[in-house]
């Protein structure tokens, strides 16, 4: 019964992280899109991997037409639950789909949005072709994955090892993760022929939350964080890797 409730209470926490973008990765994206779209008005906007469609509920919030795609059935099911909450539901359409094969026509989308999603599939560079054939000319693509060369590294081997927890396993798909880091992001935007308008790292001091409150360093290792992030030197070491980049007509 206590482990049931400790559960519990790890999902509601995790839970309120997600609905708030709290996340290091949607506030990442949140960054580089700002100085290049100021607003999100008329936009269409495309998440893949949208999980509970916090992202996509967000977006239709700023008033933008914005498509959540997952191959996760209960995920889309409680993404939709989240665009009723917000009273979004019409703004905003959620699909069950594979990332490998987007049910849309050539450059219909203006912004792809895929966080810490590419990981998790295989053939991720047949998935990140699919993302440059719907953006628009001019369009962007954003995508953010965890970084093996950082401090995540230890989390990336106990979650390969251990799996993640059941109540993540029960919405997301992420039975599997393949190595990312800066190096290989790079060459898969690199692949498509677009332009790199930033890449940048985030989360630079990832450590266990449980440490992270026991010892109060929440202030400190945000700011420590926040500064290393503004330095391209570091770029390449933050937790997640964040790349904002532009389709150019051909």
């Amino acid at each position: 019964m206590q482990t049931q409730k400790k559960q519990d209470e790890k999902y509601r926490t995790w839970y309120e992280t997600k609905i708030t973008l709290q996340d290091p990765w949607y506030k990442l994206i949140l960054r580089m899109l700002r100085p290049v779209v100021a607003d999100m008005t008329g936009k269409r906007v495309l998440e893949v991997g949208c999980g509970l469609g916090v992202f996509c509920t967000h977006i239709a919030r700023e008033n933008g037409e914005a498509i959540g795609l997952d191959i996760s059935r209960s995920a889309i099911l409680k993404a939709k639950d989240l665009s009723r909450q917000f009273g979004v539901q019409d703004k905003v359409e959620f699909v069950v789909t594979d990332a490998r094969s987007l049910p849309f026509v050539e450059r219909s989308q203006d912004i792809i949005v895929c966080s810490e999603v590419l990981e998790h599939i295989e053939n991720h560079q047949q998935a990140f072709h699919e993302f440059a054939r719907v953006a628009d000319n001019s369009g962007y693509i954003v995508l953010t994955v965890p970084n093996l060369i950082s401090s995540l590294f230890f989390e990336v081997v106990f979650f390969m090892v251990m799996g993640q927890p059941k109540y993540v396993q029960k919405y997301l798909n992420v039975e599997k993760e393949y190595v990312f880091h800066y190096f290989k992001v790079k060459r898969l935007v690199n692949s498509e022929r677009l332009n790199i308008v930033d890449i940048r790292g985030t989360d630079y001091v990832h450590v266990h939350p449980k440490i992270i409150k026991f010892f109060r360093l929440g202030e400190i290792s945000n700011i420590v964080s926040n500064e290393l992030e503004n330095k391209k030197s570091w770029r390449f070491l933050g937790a997640n890797i964040g790349v904002i980049a532009q389709k150019t007509a051909k």
